[in-house]
């Protein structure tokens, strides 16, 4: 149903996914299954990039507390969606 409403499909552009920690986290609370988006992007034509750090935390609940551990965490998530081919990235 979705995939008709679109209109410029993002054909094989790479996209990265971050769920967000409150969604995964912790994952003996949850039953979000980390797919739901991943089929959303597909939908749209791009593809889905898998990178080596996508379960790591992005560090905004650290901010407060550790400014440069948070950012630290923030550009090694970058940079590993970025290594693994991303073009963009895409948050919950």
């Amino acid at each position: 149903m979705i995939r008709k409403k679109i209109a410029k499909p993002l054909d094989g552009v790479g996209i990265a996914i971050h769920y967000g920690c409150h969604l995964i986290r912790p994952g003996d609370v949850t039953e979000m299954s980390p797919t739901v988006l991943d089929e959303l992007v597909e939908v749209t034509g791009a593809k889905v990039i898998e990178y080596p750090l996508w379960k790591q935390c992005c560090g905004a609940t650290v901010l407060p507390v550790d400014e440069d551990l948070a950012i630290r965490l923030a550009r090694d998530k970058l940079r590993s969606m970025k290594e693994a081919g991303a073009i963009f990235a895409t948050v919950v």
